[in-house]
């Protein structure tokens, strides 16, 4: 059930030296040289873009350089299909030594972004037939272009994915304990250091280069400006290395699988494994599963109670409102990007490497899964947006809808599973790559594809576009008494939007604000009643009460 993962072969700058390297295409599965051991490390950025001035730069590194202790550099691309969302992945077996971290690189697209690692971590050791662990890297940004790197020890997603692609030095850990500099009071002591650094823009356009010097501080931008200085000498005067871990915690951006409960509450995933909930008077509230990974999969029918699901096939549930979470058995070490129940049937949806699979089990405590449903090639990493605004993108979607799963692939493929007899069909969209789907109660599927909305009233046999009166528009919602919402983008570069509603289906669409706060990238509209929020590419989230012409901030990272 649990594909291993396919790993690009670490690459020595040099003809000479990379003679020395035995390249992973050239490994049996599972096999690590005697005189090599395993790296590993996670990398989370903890905003939406690693440089927001920059179009395009988006929260994703693509290599990951290392120095050996010849002066060799080393590069090492992130793994593909390593079930993540907004984190990555940097695995290789390396000669056994000492190395140092160099930098990392954003993938190429109008230009580049590096982040300087030097000094991070210091010297750390690639030992015999061990595992080498940097547990999970935050790249925290402190305004003016400015960051920090957090070093965080967890490393439960990378010891599990030793399990599963190299048993053997896996069960060897017993005798070699896996090697954790992130643990040490001496890499505690350099992670604390406020500013290790500036992000620089490698560009081969112009318009990039130019567009880097007008860059705002990512965290800078997600302050009001009367407090922004406060907030990045927050970051400079704290010293505990596990204070600044739970500002990062605290600060966290997105806004996954978003709910509104019959109680009034707002459940949502976000990154580094936090849930963020709202009471129905409008406070929020932060709940900590101990994660790392982002959340981006709920199951909830009330507060006490709840699963979530996320990166690397993290799976976890609450009983007592977030206090404590204990983790349960997943079927995969994918992305989990939605969860279902029908009885005492659970229904998990994941994305493994190219395909979307389905999953169900009858008992959660067993962890006992059978796969349902393998839909080949549905992957897509080609991100979309709009200006600087990257829109929601999810490679799968799957809901109970009446007495059907269904589930939509990014491929443009629909799979309806009839829950009771087990029955499939399976027909194509009438648009092009669908890249986020939501049901609402009535049992409408609503679908977002490349700047256009398409609704299907029939679990997804067929779809008609809803047309949306914006030319640029980012997302949309629909709400409480047929009412629907878009956020639209102002602008040649989108620096701004706007939020229009439609009375019901048909109806014309009027503009709601001319100008949001702050421009919206998420927006969340109640089926139970009229509550309305958008949250902003840096974690701001607003709310507007009914008949209000003013937007109330009510939650402000930091």
């Amino acid at each position: 059930m649990h594909p291993t993962a396919r790993r690009a072969p670490a690459r020595l700058l040099g003809l000479a030296a990379a003679l020395s390297l035995t390249p992973l295409g050239c490994l049996a599965a599972g096999e690590v040289p005697a005189d090599s051991g395993l790296f590993t490390s996670r990398i989370v950025t903890n905003a939406s873009s690693t440089n927001r001035g920059n179009f395009l730069y988006f929260n994703q590194w693509e290599t990951l350089t290392l120095v050996n202790q010849d002066k060799r550099e080393i590069e090492i691309k992130a793994e593909k299909g390593s079930g993540n969302n907004n984190s990555q992945v940097f695995e290789a077996v390396l000669p056994a030594g000492k190395y140092q971290l160099v930098q990392m690189l954003s993938p190429k697209l109008a230009g580049r972004v590096t982040g300087d690692l030097k000094g991070v971590i210091g010297e750390f050791e690639v030992k015999p037939q061990t595992v080498t662990s940097l547990g999970t890297l935050i790249y925290q940004p402190t305004g003016s272009q400015g960051y920090t790197i957090l070093c965080d020890g967890f490393d439960a997603p990378q010891i599990e994915r030793v399990r599963l692609s190299y048993p053997a030095l896996h069960q060897a850990m017993t005798d070699h304990a896996p090697v954790r500099p992130c643990l040490s009071n001496e890499v505690a002591a350099r992670s604390n250091q406020a500013q290790q650094g500036r992000t620089l823009v490698m560009s081969n356009s112009g318009m990039t280069a130019v567009v880097g010097t007008l860059t705002v501080g990512l965290i800078q931008s997600l302050i009001q400006k009367a407090s922004a200085t406060e907030a990045i000498q927050a970051w400079k005067d704290e010293q505990d290395p596990q204070k600044r871990l739970a500002m990062a915690r605290s600060s966290t951006y997105a806004f996954n699988a978003a709910r509104m409960l019959e109680s009034g509450d707002v459940l949502a995933g976000s990154n580094l494994g936090q849930v963020l909930a709202r009471d129905s008077e409008g406070r929020w509230e932060r709940l900590d599963t101990g994660d790392t990974r982002e959340i981006t999969a709920l199951l909830a029918n009330d507060r006490q109670r709840f699963m979530v699901g996320g990166e690397e096939g993290l799976l976890m549930q609450t009983s007592d409102a977030g206090k404590t979470w204990q983790a349960l058995s997943a079927p995969t070490h994918g992305l989990i990007v939605n969860l279902a129940r029908q009885g005492q049937r659970v229904y998990l949806l994941a994305v493994e490497g190219l395909d979307a699979v389905l999953y169900a089990t009858d008992d959660l405590k067993a962890g006992t899964w059978q796969e349902l449903r393998r839909e080949a090639g549905s992957r897509s990493d080609k991100p979309e947006a709009m200006g600087w605004i990257r829109l929601a993108s999810m490679a799968a979607s799957g809901w109970i809808v009446g007495e059907r799963y269904v589930m939509v692939t990014a491929n443009g493929f629909v799979n309806s599973m009839d829950l009771k007899d087990g029955s499939w069909t399976r027909s194509k969209t009438s648009f092009e790559e669908p890249r986020q789907v939501t049901a609402l109660r009535d049992g409408t599927l609503v679908a977002y594809s490349r700047n256009k909305v398409y609704v299907s009233r029939d679990q997804g046999a067929t779809w008609t576009k809803d047309e949306q009166g914006c030319m640029k528009m980012i997302t949309a919602a629909y709400g409480y008494q047929g009412q629907a919402y878009n956020v639209c983008g102002q602008g040649a570069f989108v620096f701004s939007t706007a939020i229009m509603q439609r009375g019901g289906e048909g109806g014309r669409w009027t503009t709601l604000s001319d100008e949001t706060p702050t421009p919206a990238s998420a927006l969340f509209a109640s089926e139970y009643n009229d509550t309305l929020l958008f949250m902003n590419p840096e974690g701001l989230i607003y709310g507007r009460a009914a008949g209000a012409k003013e937007w109330t901030l009510e939650r402000k990272p930091l």
